[in-house]
Formats: structure tokens, sequence, C-alpha cells
């Protein structure tokens, strides 16, 4: 169409957007309603020094420490919006320190929980 920009398409959109995610830089992990992992961006995986594969397989109970996983996980149940710093741990034990902010969201009708930290 005339006059009109790739960037308009709003599938081209979401193609750019999942993309720009994947490698932006900051860690994405999506949890599903069983509090599981379904999805985590390249930088998560980088970070944490896992292969996707194996991060999408762990409990976050595996990633960061235990008191702060069930408490931000509370939080999130409580619904809106948590925010904070964290201690995550990487696939050698090595601590890294990240801020985050998670918040519950739709998408095709189900429920997730989406967290985006930066390590400090």
């Amino acid at each position: 169409m005339l006059g009109t920009s790739p960037v308009d398409d709003p599938l081209i959109q979401q193609t750019l957007l999942g993309e720009a995610v994947d490698a932006g830089p900051a860690a994405i992990f999506v949890l599903g309603e069983d509090r599981k992992y379904v999805a985590v961006n390249a930088f998560a995986c980088s970070l944490l020094g896992y292969e996707r594969r194996e991060l999408l397989a762990l409990d976050p109970a595996e990633v960061g420490p235990e008191p702060d996983v069930v408490a931000h996980l509370a939080e999130l149940n409580r619904g809106g919006e948590t925010r904070g710093t964290a201690q995550l741990r990487t696939k050698t034990g090595e601590p890294i320190d990240v801020t985050y902010r998670a918040c519950e969201t739709t998408a095709a009708r189900m429920r997730f929980w989406i967290t985006v930290a930066f390590p400090e």
C-alpha cells in the first residue's frame, strides 16, 4: 500500500518487539500459572550461564534464593506489581545482584507473570 510503512503492520511490530526483547539488555523471565518458567530471553540465559532449555527446566527457587523467590511470588499473587532488588544464582553458583520489576499480564487469554531484571 502506498504511504504505509512496514512498522505499521501489527504482525511486523510483534516480530520486531519479540526479537528486540529477546536480544535486549535486560533479563526477562515469564512464569505461567503453575509458577514455572514458560519463556526466558537470551540475555537471561547469558547472564546466568544457562542454555535456554536448561533455564526453562529450572524452578525459580533454583535461580533465586528461596526466601526472596517465595516473597516475590507471594507479592505477585496479591496482584499488581512488585519491584526491588534480589540476588540471582548463575549456573556455577555465583551470585548476581539485580534490580527487578514484575507484574501479572494476560496474553492469548492466559495469565502470566513477567519479571524484568537488570544486573547492578
